[in-house]
């Protein structure tokens, strides 16, 4: 091999790492940007090709995160010219849920376990906000309050000058305040004993078609929200939804498994004709845990995540 060979084969070798450091923090990028982690996984394979085919051009005067990182945005920013879709406008982040169908789960496995904070940057209300935003607001306030670029680094992630990152910036803070959204990272309210004691709890007591217990574990004014279908609103509403739902025949048997999504305990629901099964995933259901409570369940009715989550289609 010769010495320019040799050269070519470090610089491949360096970008390979790079990116396999990186792959799933863009990934989680991708996924604010889109609401999709479909779209997110393929937009992240994107920035890959995209970087590779211009690796013998970057000269380190920025850091390779920050490098890709400019790559993933543009390549969303790309695909959002020709897939975005504005609805609205809205009054809060619930309302967004309610009714958007845009967003899709984000498993928390594919996230190294250290990671909180980008965890918690996906929860459900987080996104809402963020796909209520336009897309180059989405794009400043990502990257100034989620990944903690300064104002310089975000004017060279987006092109644009210092002057135009604070506007945009000042504007999709007033809207997210305006939602009722905290676009900064945060603890579950609850610790993490107490939420899956909590958990436990609503499986055995669905297991059982104990639809009082199930309702005791939810706030009097939590939302339970499944677009496009109408919203379940206090107590009483979930109540019914509960008392139709675990009659089996109205809709068969089900079998509940527990995982994580959005940085939020959840939900796959398998659902059979008969108690021996077999059992079929139809959907999952994300939850919001306040002071020792559901408050909020969101449930996306699409099976087809649940793969993502390492899980079986039938059980």
């Amino acid at each position: 091999m010769n010495t320019r060979q040799g050269k070519t084969a470090a610089v491949d070798a360096e970008y390979a790492a790079l990116f396999d450091t990186h792959r799933r923090e863009l990934i989680a990028h991708c996924y604010r940007m889109t609401g999709s982690f479909t779209d997110a996984e393929e937009l992240a394979q994107e920035t890959y090709l995209r970087a590779w085919r211009s690796r013998a051009r970057f000269e380190g005067r920025a850091s390779g995160r920050t490098w890709l990182y400019r790559i993933a945005t543009n390549a969303c920013l790309d695909f959002l010219k020709s897939h975005e879709r504005r609805t609205g406008p809205h009054s809060s982040v619930a309302e967004i849920l309610e009714t958007e169908g845009r967003i899709s789960p984000h498993p928390d496995h594919v996230d190294p376990a250290e990671l909180v904070a980008w965890k918690e940057s996906t929860s459900l209300e987080v996104m809402a906000a963020l796909l209520d935003l336009p897309v180059r607001q989405r794009a400043v306030l990502i990257a100034r309050d989620l990944l903690e670029f300064d104002t310089a680094e975000t004017a060279k992630l987006l092109s644009c000058t210092p002057a135009s990152v604070n506007s945009l910036l000042q504007r999709a803070r007033a809207r997210t305040r305006r939602l009722g959204a905290d676009s900064a990272p945060h603890l579950e309210a609850a610790d993490a004993p107490a939420i899956a004691q909590l958990v436990r709890a609503y499986l055995e007591a669905h297991d059982k078609g104990d639809v009082t217990k199930i309702v005791e574990l939810f706030t009097a004014d939590a939302r339970l929200s499944m677009p496009p279908e109408d919203p379940c609103v206090g107590r009483p509403e979930i109540r019914k939804f509960y008392a139709y739902l675990l009659d089996p025949q109205n809709v068969g048997y089900w079998h509940l498994v527990e995982t994580r999504a959005n940085g939020a305990p959840a939900i796959v629901n398998y659902i059979a004709p008969s108690p021996n099964g077999p059992f079929t995933a139809l959907s999952i259901d994300v939850l919001r845990v306040e002071n020792g409570k559901i408050s909020a369940m969101h449930c996306f009715l699409d099976a087809s995540h649940v793969a993502r989550f390492g899980l079986p289609v039938t059980a």
